[in-house]
């Protein structure tokens, strides 16, 4: 078997360092998953500091559900923000797009300024903010008013063991400005590029994308053709024991095969299969790779599928790194 080349490894890399955690499981979800923007301002007073500490921080944002008591989705951080004069607010300036079905009350959006780099990095304060629009509730094309949110001491973590922060632990007067668009166009219009919950900034170049969702560009297109595709469906085992597939024609294989994996009252219920296909999808990484060759990375996807001689008896899921 050929090794794999130094671009691929390169792109599972970049793949696995933007992996996504999938929505909690009781998540509440709408019908298709909705674009929205949030925009990071400022702090409304300075932030904890000794006078030794490092000269920049990041803003840091991740997803969190009070229900299950976990982030999900990825998070994303910031470039080096300068820290601000002693007794000044932080400013951060920065907006964030992600898109997401989850309408689930409970699911905020967790904001973290973390100052320093590497192992000398300390959390300096962290708010949650209200972002997912409960169900049946009205998205705004526009950014709407500032939200004003408690900027709390320590981690984020806490979040992991008690789903209300200490009110003793709210730094004095100091709280997060940000604004929220719950139905933002260009997102909208691109959201394919992108994986459900994952947290990208404005400015941030997406694969897919000849530019970024501030400046969105179209990149063009191309013709994808597969040929001699091939199909191979797991052996069946029956009450009676083994069934040799090989024995049965393509079409009743595929049968037996999907009612194995089907639960029974599901099966009867559907009355029996009367059309099968096999759906094919590729889709986008969204990692900022280190190769430069970056657009055929979906392309990469489709043909190792048809390389290996793999497909799913079942419609298959867009093909996702």
């Amino acid at each position: 078997m050929e090794a794999p080349s130094a671009e691929a490894l390169a792109w599972e890399a970049a793949a696995r360092e933007r992996s996504v955690l999938g929505a909690p499981e009781g998540s509440v979800l709408a019908p298709a998953s909705l674009p929205y923007a949030l925009e990071i301002v400022s702090t409304s007073a300075s932030l904890p500091s000794d006078d030794d500490g490092a000269p920049t921080c990041r803003a840091s944002v991740s997803l969190y559900d009070k229900e299950a008591k976990a982030m999900f989705g990825r998070t994303w951080e910031s470039a080096p923000l300068p820290w601000p004069q002693p007794g000044e607010p932080l400013q951060i300036a920065t907006t964030v797009a992600l898109h997401t079905p989850i309408v689930s009350p409970g699911c905020t959006v967790v904001v973290e300024i973390v100052r320093g780099e590497g192992d000398e990095a300390v959390s300096v304060g962290w708010s949650a903010v209200p972002l997912f629009a409960g169900a049946g509730a009205k998205l705004r094309e526009e950014f709407g008013p500032e939200i004003e949110t408690p900027v709390f001491a320590g981690t984020p973590r806490y979040l992991l063991f008690d789903n209300e922060p200490p009110s003793e632990e709210a730094l004095p007067d100091c709280l997060l400005r940000t604004r929220v668009r719950t139905a933002h166009a260009t997102l909208g219009a691109y959201q394919q590029l992108l994986r459900e919950n994952e947290v990208v900034a404005l400015d941030e170049e997406i694969v897919g994308l000849s530019g970024s969702l501030a400046a969105p560009a179209a990149p063009p297109t191309c013709s994808i053709t597969l040929s001699e595709l091939s199909f191979a469906i797991p052996g069946v085992v029956d009450a009676d024991g083994a069934t040799d597939i090989s024995k049965l024609s393509f079409d009743d294989a595929l049968m037996k095969y999907l009612q194995s994996v089907t639960a029974p009252e599901v099966w009867a219920s559907a009355g029996g299969v009367k059309t099968a296909c096999a759906l094919v999808g590729v889709h986008n990484v969204s990692a900022r790779s280190p190769c430069p060759a970056r657009a055929p990375r979906s392309v990469d996807c489709a043909n190792a599928a048809v390389d290996r001689g793999v497909a799913t008896s079942r419609p298959a899921s867009p093909c996702r790194s």
